[in-house]
């Protein structure tokens, strides 16, 4: 909830986290990005039909909307076209280091000896292609934004739409510029769809700044917070400071 703007949670000073042994890899998942040709064309299409609809259910500014819909598609296909084309890379990358058994799911971990081969290298360079696609669509959005407060149209789920694909791509760059701190790999399971994973190394810092820095007091409890009696583990995972206070209770 701290890291999207879709807030569910009501904004609050104060927070109990029960079952917070789970904590650092619940926040581990939160914050590891996978990307998949499968996950762009469903943004992109999801949005498509959006706007298909918006035309056929507000016949009165449907003249206007047609350039929106043109730009939007011209878009799409570019965006998708590099999406291709960076897929086509990971697949080959994939095939040629990991060891792949027909039928079999297969991983392959971008490890350091691979960052300098030139396939990498090449995707890289798409990522940073996909993630400089962001001034774009940030502009259609704020052009459809207005168009939407002109109509006086309510409730949309377009800017949503927008901002969730926006995020996407913000996450793609967020590889092409920090995957050495970052731990990168990708994977094909049996149906052969190829994801590429990018997870942190630590969230420390992420929890401290998201998290911890935004409450006025946070209690983390669990019957399992413990390791050899005592919070040292924990303290460690989630990166607590002397300031956070332990007490261990009977559990009856």
């Amino acid at each position: 909830d701290t890291i999207t703007e879709n807030k569910i949670l009501p904004q609050s000073h104060y927070l109990i986290v029960d079952e917070a042994h789970h904590l650092e890899k619940t926040t581990t998942d939160a914050l590891t990005i996978i990307l998949s040709f499968g996950r762009f064309l469903r943004h992109w299409e999801t949005l498509s039909d959006n706007l298909d609809s918006l035309g056929k259910n507000s016949l009165a500014f449907n003249a206007e909307l047609p350039q929106i819909q043109e730009e939007f598609t011209i878009l799409k296909l570019k965006a998708l076209h590099q999406t291709e084309k960076l897929f086509d890379l990971i697949r080959i990358m994939l095939n040629k280091y990991a060891k792949n058994s027909p039928g079999f799911p297969t991983q392959l971990n971008i490890n350091t000896p691979l960052h300098s081969s030139n396939e990498w290298q090449s995707i890289v360079s798409l990522l940073k292609d996909h993630a400089s696609l962001q001034a774009e669509i940030q502009s259609l959005a704020q052009k459809l934004q207005k168009q939407l407060l002109h109509w006086e149209i309510e409730n949309s789920e377009l800017p949503g739409l927008f901002s969730n694909l926006l995020d996407f791509y913000q996450g793609a760059g967020e590889i092409a510029g920090k995957f050495p701190e970052k731990i990168n790999w990708i994977s094909k399971g049996f149906d052969e769809s190829v994801h590429f994973h990018c997870a942190p190394l630590q969230i420390t810092t992420e929890l401290k700044t998201r998290l911890f820095d935004n409450k006025k007091s946070i209690i983390l409890t669990s019957a399992t917070l413990t390791s050899f009696g005592n919070f040292n583990y924990i303290r460690s995972e989630l990166g607590l400071g002397e300031e956070f206070e332990e007490i261990k209770l009977p559990s009856h």
